[in-house]
């Protein structure tokens, strides 16, 4: 070991010593328990549609103001 200069040894051990810590907390996070993984956030919303009901002229029934025509006697908006 007299051919190697001191800082060449002191290189050589400080990076042993830290591929050593590596492997070491490699180990111990590959054994501990795994976290859970978050669950993720559920938003519900209610959505609320009016329906518009019209009287119809001819039989005096209700329907929606979507037809064209009443359901009860088939006439005309």
């Amino acid at each position: 070991m007299d051919g190697f200069p001191p800082f060449f040894l002191v290189f050589f051990f400080l990076v042993l010593i830290l591929v050593i810590i590596r492997i070491v907390w490699g180990i111990m996070r590959e054994s501990s328990p795994a976290k859970p993984s978050p669950q993720p956030t559920v938003i519900k919303e209610k959505i609320v549609r009016e329906v518009v009901k019209i009287r119809c002229p001819y039989c005096g029934n209700l329907y929606d103001e979507g037809l064209d025509r009443c359901p009860h006697c088939g006439g005309k908006r």
